[in-house]
């Protein structure tokens, strides 16, 4: 389970592992997110990364990445959080990440 702080910038902590990790242009089957009472996208970026990157989901539901996201005091990291009733009925995540113009992107989902 993830750990964040609460105040007006919150900072979360997140678990990544192989199950969560999204391949680029390869379909994963995930739990349906609409019964989830919240969804981490989690993005790092390698110090050279430039461009963007989308997850898309079957319903058609999209979260995008790109370095203007950064909050992060070390600029790699991106973690967007949406509650699964936002999401709706999706079983199927695939990252598209033929934005991403140099260097490299990991995404997970939990």
């Amino acid at each position: 389970m993830g750990a964040r702080s609460s105040g007006i910038f919150p900072r979360y902590a997140t678990w990544v592992d192989e199950e969560t990790l999204l391949e680029p242009g390869v379909a994963k089957t995930v739990p349906n997110l609409h019964h989830s009472a919240e969804v981490h996208f989690v993005c790092y970026f390698s110090a050279d990364a430039a461009g963007s990157a989308t997850v898309t989901l079957d319903n058609g539901y999209v979260v995008d990445f790109a370095p203007s996201d950064l909050r992060n005091p070390d600029g790699l990291k991106v973690v967007k959080v949406r509650a699964g009733y936002e999401i709706g009925d999706a079983t199927i995540a695939t990252l598209d990440a033929t934005g991403i113009t140099t260097g490299s992107i990991q995404v997970s989902i939990f």
